[in-house]
């Protein structure tokens, strides 16, 4: 196999110049002498080692995106979309992609984490999952230790994170709401969890829908075993009072709300007035059947974000406040 070397000679031209040429300085020579070495090379049957070039770099052109364990969540849209914002942003930075599981449970001793801080496989690291804040922070701590820089993805964090703009979200749906005259709503949520969605979501609706002008704010939260929150949802929809309205916390909650509605002889959707925060968006199988009043987070342009934040840490190593990103609006004939 051809080396630089034989190609250097093959032109009459000196190692350096024929390496310049094949690296990032070849705009320093005229298109005669590049035309000489390129066509040196192709006699000879040079390929380029890139691996090797990026080693003498001291880069890997490489980014790891870190996804807790449990592959059968990779299929969904959120995901998906996700992925192909990584791709997207990575190929106008010239970065390959890899992926990799982490366990939450056996943090200290997961291979994954040993292999990114142990070896130079990578020059950053997005973490696309959800932890305790003080998980966070561990790894945070290991991964400053040896100057590799991370991004979070949707962790509102204060530095270095890419998250969905949950506050813009709920005052659209609060702006909606009012516009179409519901001043008593309802808001359904789901059981307590550890992504910050489960207590934003609620908490941003009431503050948006209060200083906005709305009246009443009622929630009914997904506790307990499914026939239980049926039952609440029945009994709401067979009594609402004055509530006229009511917002979804995500497409999670709309069967339950449907299977209810449809109990307490309501047709769904068009039954009932309603907003969601995640609407079904490009390859959700809903999509197709649902047209809704949502305000969903763009995880297309949050995996662009995080890509290009994460080459912004990869080139300056410090702390970068984190991004927060509109979300995609749809506003149909849901809430009339």
């Amino acid at each position: 196999m051809a080396t630089l070397k034989d190609v250097a000679v093959e032109c009459g031209l000196s190692l350096p110049t024929v390496s310049q040429i094949f690296g990032s300085r070849s705009h320093l020579f005229s298109e005669e002498t590049r035309t000489k070495v390129f066509e040196a090379a192709t006699r000879l049957g040079y390929r380029r080692h890139i691996g090797a070039t990026n080693l003498a770099k001291g880069k890997t052109n490489t980014i790891f995106v870190v996804i807790m364990q449990g592959g059968d969540k990779l299929a969904t849209s959120d995901h998906i979309n996700s992925f192909i914002g990584f791709s997207e942003a990575a190929a106008m930075h010239k970065q390959q992609i890899c992926l990799a599981n982490l366990s939450e449970q056996n943090l200290s001793g997961d291979a994954t984490l040993q292999t990114l801080l142990g070896e130079k496989i990578c020059d950053g690291v997005i973490f696309n999952i959800v932890m305790q804040d003080t998980v966070m922070d561990e790894i945070d701590a290991l991964f400053n230790k040896e100057k590799l820089p991370i991004v979070w993805l949707n962790t509102p964090r204060k530095f270095n994170a890419v998250c969905p703009d949950e506050s813009r979200a709920a005052e659209f749906l609060a702006q909606k709401l009012l516009q179409h005259g519901h001043k008593h709503i309802l808001y359904v949520g789901v059981p307590m969890g550890i992504h910050f969605s489960v207590t934003a979501r609620p908490g941003f609706l009431r503050e948006h829908f209060k200083r906005l002008g709305g009246e009443t704010f009622k929630s009914i939260d997904n506790w307990g075993r499914p026939e239980c929150f049926r039952k609440k949802l029945k009994a709401f929809f067979e009594k609402p009072g004055k509530t006229t309205a009511m917002v979804l916390y995500s497409e999670t909650t709309l069967l339950p709300v449907f299977a209810a509605a449809s109990e307490s002889g309501l047709q769904m959707p068009g039954g009932f007035p309603y907003a969601i925060f995640d609407m079904p968006i490009d390859i959700s199988p809903f999509s197709i059947r649902l047209k809704h009043t949502g305000a969903a987070p763009d995880f297309r342009h949050l995996g662009r974000q995080a890509v290009d934040l994460l080459m912004e840490r990869i080139n300056d190593y410090r702390d970068i406040p984190s991004v927060f990103v509109d979300p995609i609006y749809a506003d149909t004939a849901s809430l009339k």
